[in-house]
């Protein structure tokens, strides 16, 4: 069995034993972007997204499947993601200083998946986390992996992942998003993935319940894209999201 299969197998496994603790809270969202400026493919694309985030009593979990469709009629795509988070602290029961800068540490892992008309891939990302209080933010995570992947030779990659809200003249905002930045090597060129969103919550200004309905913009500053060397995207999307 290969390194990647014992990795998806291990974090199976973990999942699995531990589905049935306690679920602390969860979020389930659909968001839908549209975007000109793509740099593989077609240049527009449309983007359905949904999403699921849960913390439980082991740790915590975010999931994401990205149906992409090209307006030049091209096949569509399919992407997503799978994460587990698993709390060392909680798992061995450590209480972590209430002043301190780090709310939690954590054995992190990841599946990603997608499927085009070309065929399709499985790649498997393991490594250690760390959740770190910063004013101001609802959560700020730092991520360290080592990525398996399948289509090309393994590589490292840095996550920080992080979400700010804030209020401006009454009227709530967020700014929330992600920095994916990984190394080189005889396949693919160094490079990072810079995509924050900036979202109004409109619901709540529409009298709805607070972080149910957000439009805003999502923009991507990709460097050296899917590893190809000097195509990098910038690429600002429209964006709806709806919280259910």
């Amino acid at each position: 069995m290969s390194l990647k299969h014992c990795i998806g197998l291990l974090s199976g496994l973990l999942f699995a034993a531990s589905a049935s603790a306690e679920m602390i809270w969860s979020n389930n969202s659909f968001s839908l972007l549209d975007g000109d400026d793509y740099e593989v493919g077609d240049n527009s694309k449309t983007v359905f997204t949904l999403e699921h985030a849960s913390g439980h009593s082991w740790g915590d979990m975010f999931v994401f499947v990205d149906r992409l469709h090209h307006n030049n009629d091209e096949n569509d795509e399919l992407y997503g993601e799978f994460q587990p988070n698993f709390s060392i602290a909680k798992l061995a029961g450590m209480e972590l200083a209430e002043d301190g800068l780090i709310s939690d540490f954590y054995l992190a892992t990841q599946w990603e998946f997608g499927s085009n008309f070309r065929g399709g891939f499985d790649n498997f990302l393991y490594g250690a986390g760390v959740a770190l209080k910063v004013p101001g933010f609802k959560f700020f995570k730092v991520n360290l992996y080592r990525r398996n992947n399948e289509q090309a030779d393994d590589n490292n990659q840095l996550t920080l992942v992080w979400n700010y809200p804030f209020s401006i003249g009454g009227a709530n905002f967020l700014i929330d998003g992600f920095l994916d930045a990984v190394d080189g090597n005889d396949q693919i060129t160094s490079g990072y993935n810079f995509t924050p969103q900036i979202k109004f919550d409109l619901g709540s200004a529409a009298g709805m319940a607070p972080g149910k309905l957000f439009v805003g913009v999502e923009y991507v500053y990709w460097k050296n894209k899917f590893g190809i060397d000097g195509t990098t995207e910038q690429n600002p999307n429209l964006l709806i999201k709806w919280h259910l």
